[in-house]
């Protein structure tokens, strides 16, 4: 997956990484061209590489999405099957019926830095939703509420996806505003102190891009994929490093898997 991401980045406008997977365009609840028979036709916005950009020209092979220690794949490849026919055909709305929107997956990947998401970094307590209250990392609670809870129409939603998103003065990026998306030379915005820029940049073997899915409850049951706990983890320059739960650095630590179990109770 470091290769695919580094030769679509090589390729793309302004050397962007992909976007995350957005809302489906036949999704009629956000101004979809209606519902087709047999078309899941949820708000879906996946959290993985968007698949209209990678495939096939650079992901080939679904199957490198899954995680071996997945709990929740069986090995029934046809579920990714599926989503190639779906992708490949190209058609809209709903390029193939009765098949999953976006790809199957054991992986993390929402197309933006996170540099305020380790244990020491800045916290708010997330209002309870149903699933309680919990401490998250205020940089990854302002993105996510502004993401998923944005204007109601698929254009303006995805493309939220594809730019910096704006979030509390001082949470931000290097204490900006933005969460920016991920490019090539993105490093270079992440300097905190201009009077020693060396001491003070993130260098992209520090960046995160894509890890194991993660939750508060570290079991079998809530789609971690590595128990007792621990998270593979891609950084922006292709080397992968094993985090063992409960880290001190993002993606792999308390405040990121309560982030989790808040937005999605499971």
């Amino acid at each position: 997956m470091g290769i695919v991401l580094k030769m679509y980045a090589n390729e793309s406008a302004g050397e962007r990484w992909p976007r995350m997977h957005g809302v489906e365009p036949w999704d009629t609840a956000l101004g979809g061209p209606g519902e087709v028979a047999g078309c899941n036709m949820n708000d879906d916005q996946d959290f993985f590489v968007n698949s209209y950009e990678v495939y096939p020209e650079y992901l080939t092979d679904w199957g490198v999405v899954v995680c071996p220690s997945d709990p929740d794949f069986t090995g029934d490849v046809n579920s990714l099957l599926d989503v190639i026919n779906q992708v490949d055909s190209g058609g809209n709305p709903c390029p193939s019926a009765g098949v999953a929107s976006s790809p199957d997956h054991s992986y993390l990947y929402f197309g933006f830095v996170f540099d305020g998401g380790d244990s020491n970094d800045p916290k708010i307590t997330a209002p309870d939703i149903g699933n309680g209250s919990y401490d998250v990392s205020k940089q990854l609670f302002d993105w996510f509420v502004t993401v998923f809870f944005p204007p109601s129409t698929t254009a303006t939603r995805n493309g939220i996806l594809d730019n910096d998103v704006t979030v509390t003065s001082g949470f931000g990026n290097a204490g900006g505003n933005k969460v920016m998306r991920l490019r090539e030379g993105i490093e270079r915005f992440l300097i905190t102190d201009i009077n020693n820029p060396a001491g003070s940049a993130k260098a992209q073997s520090e960046i995160v891009t894509i890890w194991d899915i993660i939750n508060i409850h570290p079991g079998a049951d809530a789609g971690f994929n590595h128990v007792p706990g621990g998270v593979n983890v891609l950084y922006m320059d292709g080397h992968v490093k094993f985090l063992k739960y409960p880290s001190e650095e993002f993606p792999c630590n308390g405040s990121f898997a309560s982030l989790v179990y808040w937005a999605s109770g499971e």
